[in-house]
């Protein structure tokens, strides 16, 4: 799984300049289409390969969030850093 270079522009590469973005693009690599869909469609996958036992989790997360991020929004970074 690799996005299109009109999708990266969008999502990934909206602040590097216009001329750097196809030198960047080119170094992108394939991505597990099967993790992507595991965390994106986390709600059908009836084996829950995603989930999370928020429980047990006891040592401390970095949360990072920015406001022009548009993969994940600052809200979902604020809602994950409160739980």
């Amino acid at each position: 799984m690799r996005p299109t270079y009109r999708e990266a522009a969008y999502s990934l590469l909206h602040l590097v300049p216009q001329q750097e973005r196809s030198g960047v693009y080119d170094r992108f690599v394939y991505e597990s289409g099967r993790a992507a869909a595991e965390l994106g469609f986390c709600a059908f996958d009836r084996h829950r390969a995603a989930h999370v036992e928020e429980a047990q989790v006891t040592c401390p997360l970095l949360i990072i969030g920015a406001g022009q991020d548009r993969i994940t929004p600052a809200s979902v970074v604020r809602w994950v850093a409160a739980k």
